[in-house]
């Protein structure tokens, strides 16, 4: 079953036959997902590269968001407070 990623709110959505023909016509919205490592870097290219608080807020209780925010983190400016909040 094909997966699309709204790229507003960053979940994915697996699509039945049906659903799938309205994601196709709405493609500036939804994007199919090819794999799931094509994803995970996707997210990872999302991560703000903000402050503390934005990053907080965007990993929210998403545990992909969360584990994409850390590995951002720790590549980047390796904050510890996003660290410990993160983990």
């Amino acid at each position: 079953m094909p997966t699309f990623r709204d790229t507003r709110t960053g979940n994915l959505i697996e699509a039945h036959s049906r659903a799938r023909t309205v994601f196709f016509r709405q493609q500036d919205r939804y994007q199919e997902v090819q794999d799931e490592q094509a994803e995970a870097f996707d997210l990872y290219t999302q991560v703000p590269d903000g402050t503390v608080a934005e990053v907080l807020d965007w990993a929210g209780d998403d545990p992909h968001r969360r584990q994409a925010a850390l590995e951002a983190e720790r590549a980047g400016k390796n904050r510890k407070t996003v660290i410990e909040a993160l983990t």
